[in-house]
């Protein structure tokens, strides 16, 4: 992330990619991460400060399968295989949600937990007249600083004839889906700073051939073709198309196709049944009209801009290729500043330990609220080794900082040395308001 007076500007990197059920491997999702014109995999991560990820199409047992009516919230193997390759490179797991083989989830740096809050997920099934989640949306918001944000990965209807019914369906989803929680009010997609849409839209050429789009494509005329996209037309027919659509942006396509693909190789299926390539798998986003008068002649920056739209040749075993987008937006964190600061004390494997840390003044504690252990290196919040309730009921930190202290009962300390870290968890503030440098547990 990088400072620009007094915002903060953070990078995402949204990725795309239909699996037609295969299980990617590590070298699978390794590939994901490298846009084609970077040269280092260090670069992406020393750039990047937030991961979206959809799937669609996504592998699931017969049993998975037949449980998947409600979405899926807890464990999952492909989420799993994402966080055991991003936790080692500082990255961890905001949350992630799933109906069938539509997964949508959020990796986010470390250091970011204590600047995110609100964080929700809510889905909506239209297949088999909106029974079925093997069609439909997956998505998840969060606010980071000032901006809320929200990421919509759908799976729409496919086949070149059905274009009237993949309009309808976005319709259902921008109407329908919204993020209900008790504690907050409901907030719909189109009501965030910032909604990017992403997925298998399954959008087609109009009007087109395989022959004709085959001779096109051998001779790279990317930009004559991309007036027959279905999707791009809808965003210019006005009253005809679908309103919201017309508002989201999409960055000039340079690429060729991602659909249909023969498995295992870069070539488009020339058998069978030949489908005509198109640019089924997009990203896009729009900003809400509260955010445009803050672009002004002293302030000619908007909040969101994009950086690069690419498509990813590998990995080779599904139909459709990898499509990704690097988004900058920015933030006011100013209001976001720790509210609770560590003091480390020295922790031994199978004594009693102690947790010491200071909350600022004004902060509002709860018993509620609690301080979790965590290897150095944890992949989700709900990794934690052990928690410790705050001591204390509801009230606000009065005119001088306040210094807590819990013992930790011996038993629940690591049995093993390491490198660890302390996480405040606060009920109030809907986020995590501390967290500790890494420190070792040691042996005597």
């Amino acid at each position: 992330m990088a400072a620009r007076s007094s915002k903060t500007e953070f990078t995402v990197h949204v990725i795309t990619w239909n699996v037609a059920s295969a299980l990617p491997l590590m070298q699978d999702v390794e590939a994901l991460f490298m846009p084609q014109e970077s040269t280092s995999l260090r670069d992406v991560f020393k750039k990047t400060d937030i991961f979206v990820i959809g799937l669609q199409e996504a592998y699931q047992s017969i049993q998975e399968a037949m449980v998947s009516s409600v979405p899926v919230v807890g464990r999952d193997d492909i989420v799993e295989l994402f966080g055991s390759y991003l936790a080692p490179r500082g990255y961890v797991r905001l949350t992630f949600c799933r109906i069938l083989g539509i997964v949508n989830m959020v990796f986010i740096r470390r250091s970011l937990l204590c600047y995110i809050c609100d964080t929700e997920v809510c889905t909506t099934k239209t297949g088999f007249g909106g029974w079925v989640g093997n069609k439909g949306a997956t998505s998840v918001r969060f606010t980071l600083g000032d901006l809320g944000l929200c990421f919509t990965n759908c799976h729409l209807y496919p086949h070149n004839e059905n274009n009237d019914r993949r309009v309808q369906e976005l319709r259902d989803i921008f109407e329908v889906q919204a993020f209900e929680n008790a504690e907050l009010p409901k907030v719909r997609l189109m009501e965030h700073d910032v909604m990017v849409l992403f997925g298998d839209l399954n959008f087609r050429l109009e009007g087109m051939n395989f022959e004709e789009v085959a001779m096109m494509l051998h001779q790279k005329r990317y930009q004559e073709l991309f007036k027959c996209d279905q999707l791009a037309l809808e965003q210019i027919k006005g009253d005809a198309g679908t309103s919201a659509l017309r508002f989201f942006v999409e960055m000039p396509i340079k690429f060729t196709p991602s659909y249909k693909f023969e498995s295992g190789t870069d070539d488009y299926e020339v058998e069978g049944k030949k489908r005509v390539p198109a640019w089924c798998d997009r990203i896009l986003w729009r900003m809400h009209e509260r955010q445009f008068p803050r672009i002004t002649d002293t302030n000619p920056r908007p909040i969101i801009t994009q950086e690069y739209y690419d498509i990813h040749m590998r990995p080779t075993n599904s139909d459709h290729k990898a499509v990704s987008a690097g988004l900058n937006v920015l933030v006011d964190i100013s209001d976001f500043d720790p509210r609770v600061i560590f003091h480390l004390t020295e922790w031994y494997v199978g004594c009693q330990a102690v947790i010491r840390f200071e909350v600022t003044v004004g902060t509002v504690v709860s018993g509620r609220d609690w301080v979790g252990l965590y290897h150095h290196n944890f992949c989700s919040e709900r990794e934690h080794l052990l928690t410790q309730h705050m001591p204390v009921r509801r009230g606000k930190v009065g005119k001088k900082a306040q210094v807590y202290t819990i013992a930790v009962d011996p038993l629940k300390v690591p049995l093993q040395p390491g490198l660890f870290t302390l996480l405040y968890r606060s009920v109030h503030y809907r986020t995590f308001i501390g967290m500790s440098p890494a420190f070792p547990v040691k042996t005597k």
